[in-house]
């Protein structure tokens, strides 16, 4: 299977069928071809903040959401970032203190990713060391 834009090689046998890393991963049906990246756990300590996701786009669109988790319970501030091109375009702080994530009430959030664009999550928290996930899937047009 060829791949259009970067991540992965083509061979899932071979490689990773899952395709946990930063890169972007192109999936051809006879539906149409999508695209997915999936960041696998990571871990965030203290106030640092990791890139999760950074890949850039080939000649195509892609329509996509965008979803985080997270393992933190109460007594944190989540931060989450999209760039693209280095310009933020979408910016998340809220406090959990309360209670629960309220993750899910959030996410998914939709997102259009123009040709040639270098697309990169941020992930950051005020305290502590906590576990995130990032996820974007997508349909692509050329």
């Amino acid at each position: 299977m060829a791949l259009l834009g970067g991540g992965g090689a083509g061979n899932t046998a071979g490689s990773n069928p899952a395709g946990v890393g930063s890169s972007l991963n192109y999936l051809r049906t006879e539906g149409g071809t999508f695209a997915y990246a999936y960041s696998g756990k990571f871990d965030v300590s203290g106030t640092a903040t990791i890139t999760a996701l950074d890949f850039t786009t080939g000649s195509e669109t892609i329509v996509a959401e965008f979803t985080t988790t997270s393992d933190i319970i109460g007594g944190a501030e989540v931060i989450c970032d999209i760039l693209m091109d280095d310009q933020t375009v979408f910016a998340l702080k809220f406090d959990v203190s309360g209670g629960s994530t309220p993750l899910g009430s959030i996410f998914p959030i939709a997102i259009i990713i123009p040709p040639y664009t270098r697309f990169k999550s941020q992930q950051s928290t005020n305290t502590g060391d906590h576990a995130f996930t990032h996820m974007l899937t997508g349909r692509v047009y050329a």
